[in-house]
């Protein structure tokens, strides 16, 4: 009857161990896969604020002067984010996404953080600046 009892506290703690290999597994790729829809979340979202500053900078460019507030989210998958102007491109950057949108007016090399952020154009060019 021992033979028994040790077989049985064996196979218990196999069956434990196997159990607990599986949950870990199961654990690991829940995370990548909330970790992949996150980014892919964040792309889209990058995407839809810099189409957004590229239609406010288009509607604005051909004026000698003009300020106009960015109404854009404060962040981007949670994390708050940078607009810059660089060489014919809206460039929207934060730790997890990085995303270049071409336009076709002329940008004047720029940056600005997410919150309180303003185009502003000066003889047709285009900047974005924080007040």
């Amino acid at each position: 009857m021992n033979e028994k009892g040790v077989s049985t506290t064996v196979e218990a703690l196999l069956l434990i161990s196997l159990s607990s290999i599986l949950v870990f597994i199961v654990l690991i790729n829940f995370h990548n896969l909330n970790s992949s829809v996150q980014r892919s979340y964040a792309l889209e979202e990058a995407y839809s604020v810099a189409s957004k500053i590229a239609r406010e900078a288009i509607s604005i460019a051909d004026a000698d002067y003009a300020k106009k507030k960015l109404k854009i989210p404060p962040t981007i998958g949670g994390e708050q984010y940078i607009v810059i102007f660089n060489d014919h491109k809206i460039i929207i950057e934060n730790k997890i996404v990085k995303i270049s949108l071409p336009v076709q007016i002329p940008l004047n090399n720029s940056s600005a953080n997410s919150y309180n952020a303003y185009l502003i154009v000066r003889d047709g060019v285009v900047e974005v600046q924080n007040e």
